[in-house]
């Protein structure tokens, strides 16, 4: 997961906890899961419609979106939003 997926997870994990201190890291556990299971089926997730680029993909945990790439034999995390964010134009600025 690079640095900015990394910083999502806090600033997502800050949000939480501000109403809900005993859920925060349990949903943040769900959210790192969630990615790591794309490990073993990267194509899994849907085609971000956005971008209609196959290799830029999507799950979702609860009212969030966990965005990422498809490569070879890797994922790699672009990033983790709320469904209320818009997405960039760009996947590029993601």
């Amino acid at each position: 997961m690079d640095f900015r997926a990394r910083g999502r997870l806090r600033d997502i994990h800050t949000r939480i906890a501000e109403d809900q201190p005993a859920n925060a890291d349990r949903f943040i556990d769900r959210l790192i899961n969630k990615g790591a299971s794309l490990i073993e089926q990267a194509l899994r997730g849907r085609v971000v419609p956005k971008y209609h680029t196959p290799t830029i993909r999507e799950v979702f945990e609860g009212d969030y979106r966990i965005i990422y790439q498809a490569q070879e034999n890797a994922i790699a995390i672009l990033t983790i939003r709320n469904f209320s964010e818009l997405l960039p134009t760009d996947p590029e600025n993601l």
